[in-house]
C-alpha cells in the first residue's frame, strides 16, 4: 500500500507533464498579442504561409511610408530590409514554422519596441484581409 502512494504521485506528475508538452505544440500562441520583445527584436509567430506572410510584411512597411530595398523570399522564409523615412533601419526576417505558420523578426533601428510592434500589428491586420 505505502509503494501504491509513492509511485501514484510519480505517475499523475509524468502524465500531467506530457500532456502540456501536447498542448503546447499543437497550439502555439499565434499575432501581435503573442510577440516577445527581447535584445531588440520582436518575435512574432502568423498563423499563415511564407508566402503570404511575406506580402502582408511588405504591405505593412509601404503602409508606414517606408522604402524597401532588399526583399528576397522562398519557401522556408524570406528578408526584407527597409528604411523609414528619416533614415532608420527596419529588419525583418521570415522562417518557416510549419506547415501553415511564419516566425517573423522585426528589429528597428537599435531596438524600438514601439514601432516593431505596430508593425507586427500592422501584418496582423493586412493578414485578416
Amino acid at each position: 500500500m505505502t509503494i501504491l502512494f509513492r509511485v501514484v504521485p510519480f505517475l499523475l506528475a509524468a502524465v500531467l507533464t506530457v500532456q502540456g508538452c501536447v498542448i503546447t505544440r499543437t497550439a502555439p500562441p499565434y499575432g501581435a498579442d503573442a510577440a516577445v520583445f527581447a535584445n531588440g527584436v520582436l518575435q512574432v509567430t502568423y498563423a499563415d504561409t511564407v508566402f503570404k506572410t511575406f506580402d502582408a510584411s511588405r504591405e505593412a512597411l509601404q503602409d508606414f511610408n517606408m522604402n524597401i530595398g532588399n526583399a528576397q523570399k522562398d519557401a522556408t522564409g524570406g528578408i526584407i530590409d527597409a528604411t523609414l523615412p528619416d533614415g532608420t533601419p527596419v529588419h525583418l526576417v521570415l522562417k518557416k514554422a510549419q506547415e501553415d505558420a511564419t516566425a517573423v523578426s522585426i528589429r528597428v533601428g537599435s531596438g524600438s519596441e514601439e514601432l516593431a510592434r505596430a508593425i507586427g500589428r500592422k501584418i496582423e491586420a493586412r493578414l485578416r484581409k
